[in-house]
């Protein structure tokens, strides 16, 4: 076999293979020996019947009836051991891979850089080579000069709550208990128990040591600093015990109360919270020398264990100036009733939970349930939530522990089960489609590769019936793992017998577009025009041949169309098929638009357009003042967005044949061959956002592609393909202007309902049902990632093969528009900075497709932002510093301890522009969960009859009257109360009541 023909075979069998890897894994396979002597060929035995001959290549037929399902491949089950009665078959012990329970270890770290100093020594000296020098000249006296050392400022005590609810968070505080020992900002961090089922009761880390004093925490010195790590459910946060205790401490040095819980769900445990201020005189100073702006007594701030609440607390103990905080305060007696049915405390938990941990505990009721389990589930299906939402489910009332109580047995082993009722209840709203993609989602992570430092112990179903460990027959697997991948896994009594499945023959017939703009688009699409020929034209390319199709040739049913200003695209596709005497074929199913200039200069093209085109359709290109030179074009658009689409407009003017026709014949080219006229189209539009061409070119094509296909195709998914720039190494000043410019853009026509453009001789209107929500990649794989999830879609593969990492562009409370994928607000902030303060080299003007700032939120949704405030102001929830010319806004809901801060220019009219900067900055604490109380505010004139004095300022008239006071603002005052029956309909009818 040649190397090209085993690159091939294993390319095929998803295994990406390069020189180096080839060359590895053959001079492995050739030292693999037993005792210094290579192993030998089993021998054949006369009676033995002939090998069989190795099986034909996969066979892909475009179907024209229905087919039967595809074999699966051979897998195992895998559950969680046995600690409870019930029949016992065989099983076989091994460990798992568990996830971490911190999202960002490094963040939390960052944060606490404050409290990372050196400081002198009050016992240690070491001999100062200088001045030990320098008196020795001086002086002629043989005599050392000592200076203290410097050494880490604190200690860290860290206690660790220990009653029954705790258990929940152990993962947690171990790992961050080792960020803490990682800092390098303490001298020593030490891991200390307190028990409040009863009185607080102090105990070393150890299991069993005994009951120690309160004031062995108590550093005469003053610099030591305690962590209390709590969920406040314990019954001495309620009798005063805790309170007690933490005044103890915090007359000594600074104390904080770490609350893993999540901010709306304090108010219901021993540890509500109010907002204030703090200062501190010094650095290091005790909770009792804190300043507080508001309220009396020992400030004891409580804080999330999120980035945005560590870093004002270390700020405090750095020795800051005032620090926006929660500081405990007295709670109130517990007086709900427990739920009596399953149907009641199902209800109980729905209401009072956030809609997150209400999807997790629906998901949790397909597997058994245990602490890691837990996680990966969570990990799995919900990979941007917080482990917050995990502690809802485990302490909202619906588990009980099945492992029983005297067993001792890690905490991560404890079984639990669902309520009585509760588990049937929350299957019945999960479909069989959501078990099945969690089953495989969970499947994959314990197949992958990786280092696990997290493992947990499981059990694998053993067919054979020979393993040791015992596994109950009702047991529920929560994974299934290919016996292929067994080898990884690490079983200490028996080794599972490996057997070879053969890949299932994948049949694909679907209709399928893929538009690639500029260089990282034609990348993505020569990476996934050479998956598709791996995976359906088999090993050596002539899968298909039978159907009438060349070596390598993909189905008419799937077409390429490449975009770019720049003349690269032969370079970037040669890849895309194994040599250069089979690259005919690709030209089968593909078709380009590149080079679309006759120009060679930018300079040239304007001139051009400014000469042949009306102003209106013009409109967004800047004027020659400062215009940026670029020559050739031949070469790219210069990384400037508007640049690439004046070339496309000039296209557009002069002969739209090279635009339009590449377009046109691959639209045809798909329908004459597809074998239903009504078979959903699949039509993905990839681009980087950071570059001139995609960011340029992507709503023009958006369009542009639409327009083709619905002539053939009413049913029809567009799909828009998004890099941001960390997946394709754009990540200077330039490529993130032109990625905020696009997102904005992006995010405009997600909630807008319809996108229309002007082109050269007409309007093309885009129905933005046919647009799926925006797949951002990001990362160094983020290209890579980008084809895995194109091909997993046109090969309608399993979901079990592969595992794609992809954030959808959707809108995520507190608002419309605003993306939860943190380099995607980043983009935006730098972009929105860069409007109010643009450097020279910025070329802003440049770097945008409309020429009026452009809000992150429709007109629609600012109506209805500016009504919100409007009835949050009505009820005295607003403040201004100034209610006149304000320039800076606090918003305090009465159900939250934490405040919104806007900062205005002097006008209301920035009230919506103030708001989005607010969202995008992503250092407030509980952001969203303020956005969501001020969305949710309605006024009802029965319980409120009288605005608050604010309202009537920011109804005040201007003396100049702009978009927000002629339109924004009357129509939030006429709009609907939502939710709300009465005797008035809308603040208008309210005030002029």
């Amino acid at each position: 076999m040649t190397t090209g023909r085993l690159r091939a075979v294993l390319a095929a069998a998803g295994v990406d293979a390069h020189g180096d890897d080839l060359a590895d894994a053959l001079w492995l396979a050739s030292l693999s020996t037993k005792d210094g002597v290579r192993t030998p060929d089993p021998p054949v035995r006369e009676d033995s019947p002939p090998a069989p001959a190795p099986p034909p290549p996969p066979l892909v037929v475009p179907p024209r009836r229905s087919d039967p399902p595809s074999p699966a491949p051979t897998t195992v089950p895998v559950h969680l051991p046995r600690h409870v009665g019930g029949g016992a078959v065989a099983g076989v012990p091994t460990s798992v891979a568990g996830v971490r329970a911190l999202r960002d270890p490094s963040a939390l770290a960052r944060a606490l850089r404050p409290v990372k100093r050196r400081v002198p020594s009050p016992r240690l000296r070491v001999v100062d080579d200088r001045a030990t020098a320098d008196l020795i000249a001086d002086t002629g006296l043989w005599l050392p000069v000592v200076r203290p050392v410097r050494e880490r400022w604190l200690d860290l005590a860290l206690v660790v709550d220990d009653s029954a609810s705790m258990v929940v968070w152990r993962q947690s505080v171990r790992e961050l208990r080792g960020v803490l020992e990682q800092l390098g900002a303490f001298r020593d961090v030490r891991q200390w128990r307190v028990t409040t089922d009863g009185p607080p009761v102090l105990h070393g880390e150890a299991r069993r040591s005994s009951a120690r004093s309160v004031r062995e925490l108590v550093d005469p010195t003053g610099r030591r600093v305690v962590l209390v790590v709590s969920d406040g459910l314990g019954a001495a946060w309620r009798d005063g015990g805790m309170t007690r205790l933490l005044t103890t401490w915090g007359k000594a040095g600074p104390v904080a109360v770490l609350q893993p819980l999540p901010l709306r769900l304090w108010r219901r445990t021993g540890l509500p919270v109010v907002p204030t201020s703090l200062r501190a005189p010094r650095p290091a100073a005790p909770n009792t020398d804190l300043a507080r702006a508001t309220g009396t007594g020992v400030a004891v701030p409580v804080l999330e264990l999120e980035p945005e609440w560590l870093g004002p607390w270390a700020a405090l103990v750095g020795g800051s100036t005032w620090t926006d905080l929660a500081v405990a305060v007295a709670p109130t007696p517990a007086t709900a009733e427990p739920p009596d049915s399953p149907e009641a405390l199902l209800e109980s938990f729905r209401r009072a939970a956030s809609a997150g941990a209400y999807r997790l505990a629906c998901l949790l009721s397909a597997v058994p349930l245990s602490l890691p389990v837990m996680r990966l589930v969570q990990h799995a299906e919900l990979p941007d939530s917080r482990p917050a939402q995990l502690a809802e489910v485990f302490l909202g009332g619906l588990l009980r522990r099945v492992t029983p109580t005297d067993a001792r047995v890690d905490p991560d082993e404890i079984q639990y089960d669902f309520a009585p009722g509760v588990r049937d209840l929350l299957l019945d709203t999960v479909t069989r489609a959501d078990a099945l993609r969690l089953l495989t989602a969970v499947s994959r992570h314990l197949a992958a590769p990786n280092a696990r430092p997290l493992d947990f112990r499981a059990v694998l179903a053993d067919p054979d019936g020979a393993g040791t460990a015992e596994l109950d027959r009702a047991s529920r697997p929560f994974a299934e793992v290919a016996r292929t991948v067994l080898a990884r896994f690490p079983r200490p009594t028996r080794r599972i017998t490996t057997r070879t499945v053969d890949a299932p023959i994948r049949r694909v017939h679907r209709p399928f577009l893929f538009v690639g703009l500029g260089g990282t688009g034609i990348r993505i699409g020569a990476e996934v025009e050479r998956r598709l020929r791996d995976d359906l034209c088999g090993p050596d390319g002539t899968a298909l041949v039978r159907t009438g199709l060349r070596p390598y040739q993909l189905p008419g049913f799937q077409q390429f169309v490449y975009v770019d200003v720049a003349e690269e695209g032969p370079r970037l596709l040669r890849g895309a098929v194994p040599d250069a005497a089979h690259r005919g074929v690709a030209s089968r199913n593909r078709h380009h638009s590149e080079g679309l200039s006759r120009f060679s200069s930018f300079a040239k093209v304007a001139t051009h357009l400014r000469a042949n085109l009306d102003q209106e359709v013009l409109s967004w290109l800047p004027p020659r003042l400062n215009q940026p030179k670029v020559t050739p074009l031949g070469r790219g658009s210069g990384g400037l967005p508007t640049v690439a689409r004046a070339v496309l407009f000039d296209a557009l003017s002069r002969q739209p044949s090279p635009v339009l026709d590449p377009l046109t014949d691959a639209v045809h080219r798909i329908a004459e061959s597809a074998t239903d006229p009504n078979e959903d189209w699949e039509v993905y539009v990839a681009f980087s956002v950071s570059g001139g061409t995609g960011a340029g070119l992507f709503l023009d094509y958006l369009h542009l592609v639409d327009d083709a296909v619905r002539r053939v195709a009413p049913r029809r998914r567009i799909h828009p393909v998004v890099l941001l720039p960390s997946a394709v190494d754009h990540s200077d000043r330039q490529g993130g202007l032109n990625a905020g410019s696009a997102l904005t853009d992006l995010i405009q026509l997600s909630d807008s309902g319809r996108g229309t453009v002007r082109h050269p001789g007409r309007d093309l209107n885009l129905t933005l049902d046919v647009v799926e929500p925006a797949m951002l990649f990001d990362g160094p794989d983020g290209s890579t990632q980008a084809a895995t999830s194109i091909v997993t879609t046109v090969l309608q593969v399993d979901p079990r093969v592969v595992l794609v990492r992809a954030t959808s562009l959707v809108t995520t409370p507190p608002g419309p528009g605003v993306p939860g994928h943190p380099e995607a607000r980043a983009l935006l902030r730098e972009w929105r900075r860069a409007r109010r303060t643009p450097k020279p080299a910025d070329f802003l003007p440049w770097r945008r497709r409309f020429t009026e700032e452009r809000h992150l939120f429709t007109r629609a949704e600012q109506v209805g932002l500016v009504h919100r405030f409007l009835c949050a102001a009505w009820k005295g929830q607003v403040t201004a510093d100034d209610p006149h010319v304000p320039r800076v806004v606090t918003y305090s809901p009465p159900r939250l301890p934490t405040t919104m801060r806007l900062h205005l220019d002097g006008s209301w009219s920035g009230l919506v522009e103030a708001y989005e900067d607010w969202l995008v900055a992503g250092h407030t604490p509980n952001r969203f969960e303020l956005g969501a109380c001020l969305l949710e505010t309605v006024v009802d004139g029965s319980v409120d009859p009288v605005p608050a004095p604010l309202f009537t300022a920011m109804l005040e008239p201007s003396d100049e009257p702009d978009e927000f006071r002629t339109d924004v603002l009357p129509a939030a005052l006429a709009l609907r109360f939502a939710g709300v029956t009465g005797t008035y309909d809308n603040l208008d009818e309210l005030r002029n009541g």
